[in-house]
């Protein structure tokens, strides 16, 4: 089986759980003896590019297009994956496989298609404003793209122009049931949105619970950083217990006066994927307090394959992943964070931890996803 797998990777500065992911399945189907073939376009590249290609690039991108056609001749692909398309790759690729007649699935990563931000948060809360609405003029307004109405411009263009591009999509596959909803709710043919939760490769259980909780992930209000520190300092908890802090973003030189001026928060800096494992090893609970609706929740999926319990927020797809057996879910409209932590601190972590590996291996293990991602493209084909 060839697939072709089109994605536009996001900037190196910002760390992006979803390149990852393609990596990952790219690597895993390949090692199935899948022919996968890639059409990619790199966010860093925006910086070298000619405003007027880079700001077309979300309606229609003539190199995009023209590559595309290339390897539909040369590859001739069963079916094409689409991942990210935004801001380099456009809509217009689904467009041009289809006319060839090559089928088209997407994996929803995020809430691109109702948000031109891909996040619906905006002033330190959830913003639905665009949704419903075939011109994002609240976007326009508050230049929800990278802060920027310029910048949103060419992204609110795209979403008009291609609303009928991805109706020629044959199956979108949500990577939560939350997803799914939202999909659906605002009018993807319910026939067409299945559930597929991102697989995390195994990194092997880390061994003995650790004395430290782990907050890993973006720097930024959206992940409820801020919170999470204010709800330290107010946290009943062992003197030896830290808070270990990884990743990178807006907060990050918040996170580094706190860590500079109190010895119980340690700063680790953006950290490899081997530096990670390693971080999970000290911890005892991860935490995931975002504020932001999340459609998966990467971050619990690895903590659960290193036999580490969790902390969570309500929001968007995180309480499908998480329930008393494997960690505690923190009510964000009715209870302050460090009432969760303290629930789980003061529970059987080590009992959690075993529940939180058996968890990984059965729901979120790389060749489960896999096999079930090969599934879908020989579905496809045979119709």
């Amino acid at each position: 089986m060839r697939v072709l797998i089109a994605h536009n990777r996001y900037r190196s500065d910002v760390p992006s759980g979803e390149n990852m992911v393609v990596d990952e399945e790219v690597t895993a189907l390949s090692e199935s003896g899948v022919d996968v073939h890639m059409l990619e376009r790199n966010s860093d590249d925006l910086t070298r590019m000619r405003v007027a290609l880079a700001a077309a690039g979300p309606v229609y991108s003539h190199s995009s297009v023209r590559e595309l056609r290339s390897q539909l001749k040369r590859v001739r692909p069963d079916v094409m994956h689409v991942h990210n398309v935004f801001p380099l790759l456009s809509p217009w690729i689904v467009r041009v496989a289809t006319e060839a007649g090559v089928p088209v699935i997407q994996t929803v990563h995020n809430f691109r298609h109702s948000c031109v931000k891909g996040t619906h948060f905006r002033d330190d809360r959830a913003c639905m404003d665009c949704v419903g609405r075939r011109l994002p003029l609240p976007a326009l307004t508050h230049g929800c793209y990278r802060e920027s109405a310029v910048q949103t411009l060419p992204m609110a263009l795209g979403a008009v122009a291609h609303h009928g591009s991805w109706r020629r999509v044959s199956r979108f596959l949500a990577v939560s049931q939350f997803v799914r909803d939202h999909l659906c709710a605002i009018g993807f043919p319910d026939e067409r949105v299945y559930i597929k939760p991102n697989g995390v490769r195994d990194a092997g259980h880390a061994g003995k619970l650790g004395d430290h909780v782990l907050f890993a992930g973006r720097l930024s209000e959206e992940k409820g950083l801020s919170q999470l520190l204010n709800a330290w300092q107010r946290l009943r908890r062992p003197p030896s217990t830290r808070l270990l802090i990884a990743g990178h973003g807006p907060l990050v030189d918040q996170v580094a006066a706190v860590a500079s001026r109190d010895p119980s928060v340690e700063y680790l800096g953006s950290l490899t994927t081997v530096e990670l494992a390693e971080a999970r090893e000290r911890a005892r609970l991860v935490v995931v307090p975002s504020l932001g609706p999340e459609t998966f929740g990467r971050v619990v999926a690895e903590a659960f394959a290193g036999g580490r319990p969790v902390v969570v927020s309500d929001r968007g797809a995180l309480p499908e992943l998480v329930d008393p057996d494997v960690g505690e879910v923190w009510r964000v409209d009715s209870e302050p964070l460090e009432g969760a932590l303290e629930r789980a601190l003061q529970s059987d972590l080590d009992a959690r931890g075993h529940s939180a590996r058996a968890r990984f291996v059965t729901r979120y293990g790389e060749q489960q996803s896999v096999r079930t991602l090969i599934q879908h493209y020989q579905e496809l084909t045979q119709r």
